[in-house]
């Protein structure tokens, strides 16, 4: 078996979304689980976005870390969490945040790697994310 994965959109407007993922390990863990899935939103122009922009992460990973990428043909590393943290990436108020390199092959999916896990551990993320064409 591998961890239980719940998404859930918080909110979905035409130029940025809210996703909250929760994590629960059963001790075997998860390998690029798919956390937010680029291909069910729209960006701006109609169309599924090109990419994700991650404006602020927050999230509580309790017993665990997890590891979060761009999935591509080989994974852009975003960024791993551990413990209760809020990761701001605007630049002084700015809406630079972390964005998508686009790098070639895959989806442009955030997915997420459990490491450390032992059954019963939990994460909750919540992603604020904003969209380019």
């Amino acid at each position: 078996m591998a961890d239980t994965i719940t998404n859930t959109v918080l909110y979905n407007g035409k130029r940025r979304a809210v996703v909250r993922s929760e994590i629960a390990s059963d001790g075997v863990g998860s390998t690029d689980a798919v956390l937010v899935d680029r291909s069910t939103f729209t960006g701006p122009d109609g169309t599924e976005p090109g990419r994700i922009v991650i404006e602020k992460i927050e999230h509580n990973c309790d017993g665990m870390q997890v590891v979060l990428e761009f999935e591509h043909t080989t994974d852009d590393l975003i960024v791993t969490l551990s413990g209760q943290n809020v990761l701001d990436f605007g630049q002084d108020g700015k809406y630079q945040g972390f964005i998508d390199p686009n790098s070639a092959g895959g989806t442009g999916d955030i997915v997420g790697t459990t490491v450390g896990h032992t059954a019963g551990d939990k994460a909750v993320i919540v992603f604020y994310l904003r969209f380019k064409d």
